[in-house]
């Protein structure tokens, strides 16, 4: 079996709990269209609607699908929360790298006491 197969496998209930949600979430984002009641920029009630269906979740200013807009919001979220992640690690693995291997100044920097 693969090594990190038995890592997941031995993951606290915490951690099983934050994948399915992150899980749930990216399956919401990508099939947003599939999922949503209404169009996401479409005017479909009255301004400020109560919530009963089929607004579960009301209208605002202008009368869109507050529930709507939260699951075509996902995908903006799911978006910025990749790219930030993938810059950071970008970073990270260069600044790491180069302070490894020039040591000198950028290594100093590297261990400095604020960067901990």
């Amino acid at each position: 079996m693969l090594p990190w197969l038995t890592q997941l496998r031995e993951a606290p209930l915490s951690a099983w709990i934050g994948m399915i949600l992150v899980l749930i979430y990216a399956v919401v984002a990508i099939f947003a269209p599939l999922i949503a009641p209404f169009p996401e920029t479409a005017i479909v009630g009255p301004q400020y609607h109560a919530w009963v269906a089929p607004h579960y979740l009301g209208t605002d200013a202008l009368g869109r699908d507050v529930l709507s807009r939260l699951i075509f919001g996902a995908r903006n979220t799911v978006g910025i929360a990749l790219a930030t992640t993938v810059l950071a690690f970008a970073i990270g693995i260069t600044m790491g790298l180069l302070a490894a291997t020039m040591g000198g100044y950028l290594d100093a920097v590297a261990r400095a006491p604020w960067m901990c």
